[in-house]
């Protein structure tokens, strides 16, 4: 007994120096050069996903998966959205063909996008990142393997919105990170920096429109952060959290960030803002909640968010019939300088339901002293393949300046529609089935493992998927499965839960598993 215990301790310590560094979880065009914002930084091979060529990927991953060092994954926006749990662990650039069109889609379960792997460079933009799990650390886009300060590395994540997500960005033990320029929104965290066993320093966060998230911000270790011309706006817990000692604006004159609930007054300028005259720089510093931290040169007005163009209203929808119809309103209002023009138009919608009607569906020279206008929505609630929970935005834009845009968030619950989810395994390491420690990102398993869903109303079967091979079907509860098969290294861990009126709900994991 004494000698499995001591083998049993071995082993976790073996796995835990092993795996600690590349967390991994979750989960008529031809190809033409496509201008995006962020040009590739590498000068190898370019790989395609979706559009028409030869030879072109179905999906993300498959492409990734086939990719060198130094090689380019370009996204055509034909085929999306991807619904992926998306694993870059090289050194690529991940390109989207327009961050407002080319979508990666967590489908509510795990992470999105885990860009992982000790020493990777990887440069992420042009998507929409959306949809992650509803666990307390899943993430739209999540950045780990940087566990010693000698592991230097850079990421770009820039361009991009992330929207809709547990957690919009996560950077966990790594340094030396770009995040700009990005619209991170209804998330409950945008921006997470969170407890790790390493350094998480020398970051860089910057240009981004951080909008309508619970935390803006919430940094719970990392220190010499670099934090400064963002937006922050409407965040409704919290615009920024640090307890530790980062730097939250670029000095004087270049300044800090925009806060929309800073009170103070512009009525000086300089260095220490004693000189009489506005700079458009906060007389008195802006406090961050968590320590001593400030901004020291918080802006008056925004500096990403040059805006005409405004909504209010939230689409939600609870206890709906599928196949019926539902109704709502929202409203559209100009509020820039008075006698001002402004010419909308909804340019996206959700991608369920179907005879989505807007009235009006635009509008052309609406002044500010005209007031707002009322847009009615009315959309039929087809349940197609069956998610329970429907989410999505509707995009508005000032058709003048289309950087002037504002996004009305949509949510849809079925009546009594069946609800699933993986129970086991956890992120923990498992040993023949029994959890020894859990784990910060991953799943580790050694030796067999019962895999067991909670699967909720009306359940006719419930396949469990390996790589994308139906391993087994499980028709009478508890739902469950023994994976027992000698295998190595990491797979994906799939479940489709089938309801008896038609449809599935699937969810999915990546897990590592030896013997």
């Amino acid at each position: 007994m004494k000698e499995d215990v001591l083998l049993n301790k071995g082993i976790v310590l073996i796995v835990i120096v092993l795996f600690i560094g590349t967390s991994v979880t979750t989960s008529t065009a031809t190809n033409l050069a496509v201008e995006n914002f962020f040009l590739s930084t590498f000068d190898g091979n370019t790989l395609y996903v979706g559009g028409s060529g030869d030879g072109n990927y179905s999906s993300i991953q498959a492409a990734i998966n086939d990719a060198s060092d130094g090689d380019t994954v370009f996204v055509y926006n034909d085929s999306s959205p991807y619904y992926e749990n998306v694993w870059v662990y090289k050194s690529i650039d991940l390109i989207g063909e327009d961050k407002d069109t080319t979508v990666i889609d967590g489908g509510g379960s795990g992470h999105v996008v885990v860009i992982g792997g000790v020493f990777s460079e990887v440069n992420l933009s042009g998507f929409t990142i959306q949809n992650s799990g509803d666990h307390w650390d899943d993430f739209g886009i999540g950045d780990s393997g940087m566990i010693f300060e000698v592991f230097f590395n850079t990421r770009m994540i820039c361009g991009n919105n992330i929207v809709n997500n547990n957690c919009g960005i996560s950077l966990y033990c790594s340094d030396n990170n770009i995040i700009s320029e990005n619209i991170i929104s209804g998330n409950e965290i945008g921006i997470y920096l969170p407890p790790s066993f390493g350094i998480c320093s020398n970051n860089t966060i910057s240009n981004n429109v951080i909008i309508n998230n619970g935390y803006g911000i919430f940094f719970e270790s990392p220190y010499n952060n670099y934090i400064f011309h963002n937006d922050f706006v409407n965040n409704n817990i919290q615009h920024a959290y640090d307890g530790w000692n980062n730097i939250w604006d670029d000095g004087y004159p270049s300044g800090g960030n925009y806060w929309d609930d800073y009170s103070g007054e512009d009525n000086y300028h300089g260095p220490s803002q004693n000189i009489s005259g506005s700079d458009g720089i906060g007389d008195t510093p802006y406090n961050i909640s968590g320590g001593s931290n400030q901004d020291r040169y918080p802006f008056i007005e925004p500096y990403v968010i040059q805006s005409d163009l405004e909504c209010e209203g939230h689409l939600k929808w609870t206890d709906v019939k599928p196949e019926s119809t539902v109704n709502g309103s929202f409203i559209v209002k100009n509020v820039g300088d008075l006698g001002s023009l402004l010419d909308w138009e909804i340019t996206e919608i959700p991608d369920w339901g179907y005879d989505w009607t807007f009235s009006p569906s635009h509008g052309d020279d609406l002044k500010p002293e005209d007031g707002p206008v009322t847009v009615e929505v009315s959309v039929k609630a087809h349940l197609g393949s069956w998610e329970p929970c429907l989410y999505g935005t509707i995009s508005t834009v000032n058709k003048e300046n289309w950087s002037d845009l504002c996004e009305i968030q949509v949510s849809l619950y079925f009546e009594d529609c069946p609800l699933m989810e993986i129970i086991k395994p956890e992120r923990a390491l498992y040993i023949n089935n029994e959890k020894i420690i859990d784990l910060f990102f991953q799943t580790i398993i050694l030796g067999r493992i019962d895999v067991e869903v909670d699967a909720l109303y009306d359940i006719s079967k419930v396949e469990f998927y390996i790589d994308d091979k139906c391993i087994h079907t499980d028709t009478t509860e508890p739902f469950s499965w023994t994976w027992d098969k000698i295998t190595f290294f990491i797979h994906c861990l799939e479940v489709k839960v089938y309801a008896t009126f038609g449809g599935y709900r699937s969810g999915k994991m990546y897990v590592w598993k030896f013997l």
